[in-house]
């Protein structure tokens, strides 16, 4: 008989918010061959009926394999507890007139999810597991340091629990410690995971992220690393992809100009996800010091395409490859050793592409394809069911 897995998520694309990430979608689409997956796909509703009404179930609507809910409650960050226990009662009656009864259910976030799961397992009588992102998580708690204890409660009563990068597992056991089996990982399924052979290339650095985010993805820095780098480095290039608002391209243009950097910088624009890798596979160095990432496809994918990257210490792919040259982390927040950290790349280029190329040879990279996650993914649900059925 088929397994049954309930989802739990506030960043699954539906009815409401067609556009949200598809981090989650992709794990189940690509599962769904194996197992019968339900997706209750959270949109938060505030206002008067978050005070009046906390955890009161507003709308629904079923659609294929996609629960789309809207709910009153309050933001996470001041107070979700009790909307979160009244929204799994009236949840698991909902369930109940569909006829869904899972053998699993999975919290696709810790703080925000991982309660309204911790509830429903215990109305419906099954397991429960957990994913890290990361990046909403480390907000939350560090937040709310009050509520650590019951997040500890739900963090050690999970069946088990997944994390899209190694740092994400290393910062919640740190936090609510240390479980008895450590969090399996599991990256985000990429929209392509073509392997690309590493080329030489001139001095040109690329980047790629919504502009409108362009103060969390650190521009400013990263413009300022590029000043320092000019006097050594005369043809560097950096290249910028990405669309936005009006305000948030003038925003960035601005601090080009300021920066005396109009020769060297350019914005290029919206780069398709078909053509992504090629364009990545044309730098020298993919570079995004981004302030807080939860994983962060982009890195993946230029790794993939055969370019080194440069990431933030403390988020996004930390953790995976441990200083490789072809993976260099840096203090998002240092300058001097971005700076150092590209001048470095630029320099000893054809060697750590060299690195690079041996380690897509050797699979190290399989990791981030899309068969080896689904795989991991499978064996993840399948033992989290077979070990709650002992």
């Amino acid at each position: 008989m088929t397994a049954r897995i309930l989802h739990l998520s506030a960043d699954y694309p539906d009815s409401f918010q067609p556009n949200k990430t598809r981090a989650i979608a992709g794990l189940v689409e690509g599962t769904a061959d194996q197992f019968e997956h339900l997706v209750i796909s959270l949109n938060r509703a505030g206002g008067l009926a978050a005070l009046l009404q906390p955890g009161a179930l507003l709308e629904s609507r079923l659609a294929g394999q996609v629960l789309a809910v809207r709910y009153a409650a309050p933001p996470a960050i001041v107070a979700i507890a009790r909307a979160m226990d009244r929204l799994a009662d009236r949840l698991a009656s909902r369930l109940q007139r569909i006829g869904f009864q899972p053998d699993l259910i999975q919290a696709h976030k810790l703080t925000v999810e991982g309660p309204l799961a911790q509830r429903l397992s215990a109305r419906m009588g099954v397991p429960y597991v957990l994913t890290l992102q990361g990046n909403t998580d480390q907000k939350l708690l560090t937040a709310r340091p009050d509520r650590k204890g019951a997040l500890r409660r739900v963090w050690h009563d999970a069946q088990g629990v997944m994390a899209f990068a190694p740092w994400t597992a290393s910062w919640c056991s740190e936090q609510l410690g240390a479980r008895p089996a450590p969090s399996t990982i599991i990256p985000c399924v990429l929209p392509h995971d073509d392997l690309l052979a590493p080329e030489a290339t001139g001095p040109v650095i690329r980047t790629a992220f919504h502009l409108d985010h362009w103060r969390n993805k650190n521009i400013a820095t990263l413009l300022e690393a590029i000043v320092q780098l000019a006097p050594d480095f005369p043809d560097v290039q950096l290249e910028i992809a990405g669309d936005g608002t009006p305000a948030s391209v003038n925003a960035i243009t601005a601090r080009i100009a300021a920066q005396g950097l109009r020769d060297r910088v350019r914005l290029v624009g919206r780069v398709t996800p078909e053509a992504i890798q090629h364009w990545f596979h044309q730098a020298a160095v993919f570079a995004l010091p981004t302030h807080r990432e939860s994983f962060g496809m982009v890195f993946a994918e230029a790794l993939l395409a055969g370019t080194p990257v440069l990431h933030p210490s403390g988020c996004a792919i930390d953790g995976f490859f441990n200083d490789r040259p072809f993976a260099r982390r840096v203090d998002a927040d240092d300058t001097r050793s971005l700076a150092a950290a590209l001048a470095e790349m630029l320099t000893r280029q054809a060697v750590i592409k060299a690195e690079l190329a041996a380690a897509q040879a050797a699979g190290e990279l399989d990791c981030f394809r899309r068969d080896h996650v689904l795989s991991a993914y499978r064996r993840f649900l399948e033992q989290a069911i077979g070990e709650a059925g002992r």
